[in-house]
């Protein structure tokens, strides 16, 4: 991120502080819409918490056992910091 970006330090702190990385080609997209997974994660690693004794608290059909973000959701459900929606029968 270019230091005049307008969100430069804080980017930079959330880097130092491990609670974000950007991307696997080393690459940070600021403009970029936040997923879920994505948030999640930050909401977690933001807090400290320890995902490596991770629960079975995650039930969400669309996140399965191998998404890169698995661990973090599923803490943040633990710990109630985050939720799911349940798919509404019909809309109205």
């Amino acid at each position: 991120v270019p230091d005049g970006y307008w969100a430069s330090c804080d980017i930079n702190k959330l880097t130092e502080n491990n609670i974000i990385a950007g991307y696997p080609d080393r690459t940070f997209k600021p403009n970029l819409p936040v997923s879920r997974a994505e948030m999640a994660t930050m909401v977690v690693k933001g807090y400290n918490l320890d995902c490596t004794s991770n629960s079975e608290h995650l039930t969400f059909k669309d996140v399965p056992r191998n998404h890169w973000a698995h661990d973090y959701i599923s803490k943040g459900v633990a710990e109630d910091m985050i939720a799911g929606m349940e798919k509404p029968s019909s809309f109205l």
